[in-house]
């Protein structure tokens, strides 16, 4: 009779739990979702750059990496969504033949739903892409993404604390197709007339192609994709902040700006911040 009790007691409990509360539970993290409500990334959201921007060399990788980027967009021939996702079908093909990827359990169900909750937040001029979860048994503390296809380590999973931080990396890897950043680099290969060299092309999406002017955007799109789904942003920024902390980066070497593909973690934390007490004024950091 006792284990009868207790076998109903939770069951009773696991029906009461929000389903929020059982993707945290099956991910082993911290839940903190400041909101159920779903909602969508307003349109009164401002994205500035100038938290990078405070020096010289800086500057100067912006504005390279900013004309660089309008005269690949501009030149003929554009990547439809359909192809994007060809060439991320081709990836993934390439990547499954490693034998590290994990396609059931109460984990990998967990991250396509908070995957599918977020898209679900993505503006009204979304992108036409089709998305896939991919759930990777691998250490190294890393997602990435590449024509929809969304590939989360099990590494980064345990090196998150909480459902926000997972879910604003998340978020973040949905921003660099979203704001086509993917499309651009098949662009680049296509107008210099390298697009059916497809393994060339597979290297340049695994490789860090995207520039720290990228990072910073899709930072601040996964913090508004993460809000707009509940999720607390200031969680993905702290995680940024934890891992500056980690690293010890010597950032007194400015001249690195000119070359490096992502912001310092600090910097991170810092132009996150400042998106998010801009944006949400009602989300205050301790």
């Amino acid at each position: 009779m006792k284990k009868n009790n207790l076998l109903f007691a939770t069951i009773m409990v696991a029906c009461t739990m929000s389903a929020s509360a059982q993707y945290a539970v099956s991910l082993g993290l911290k839940e903190d979702k400041v909101s159920n409500k779903t909602g969508k990334i307003p349109s009164s959201i401002k994205l500035s750059y100038d938290c990078l921007l405070k020096d010289p060399f800086a500057q100067a990788a912006y504005y390279t990496n900013s004309a660089e980027e309008a005269a690949v967009r501009m030149a003929p021939g554009e990547i439809t969504p359909e192809e994007e996702n060809k060439y991320g079908q081709k990836l993934y093909d390439e990547i499954k033949k490693e034998g590290k990827e994990i396609t059931s359990g109460v984990i990998y169900d967990a991250l396509n739903q908070m995957m599918n909750d977020l898209l679900l937040c993505r503006p009204d001029n979304c992108t036409k892409l089709k998305y896939t979860m991919h759930l990777m048994k691998d250490t190294v503390i890393n997602a990435y993404t590449a024509g929809g296809h969304i590939y989360v380590n099990t590494g980064l999973i345990k090196y998150c604390k909480t459902t926000s931080e997972l879910a604003c990396i998340i978020a973040h890897e949905i921003g660099h197709d979203e704001k086509g950043h993917i499309n651009l680099i098949l662009k680049r290969i296509k107008v210099a007339g390298q697009f059916g060299e497809i393994l060339y092309t597979l290297k340049q999406i695994t490789t860090p192609s995207f520039n720290q002017f990228n990072e910073h955007e899709v930072d601040c799109y996964g913090a508004d994709l993460a809000y707009a789904a509940g999720y607390d942003p200031r969680s993905g920024a702290k995680l940024w902040k934890r891992m500056s902390e980690e690293k010890k980066e010597m950032e007194e070497f400015k001249i690195m700006k000119f070359l490096m593909s992502h912001p310092f973690s600090t910097e991170r934390y810092d132009c996150m911040k400042k998106h998010i007490t801009t944006n949400y004024s009602m989300l205050k950091f301790e």
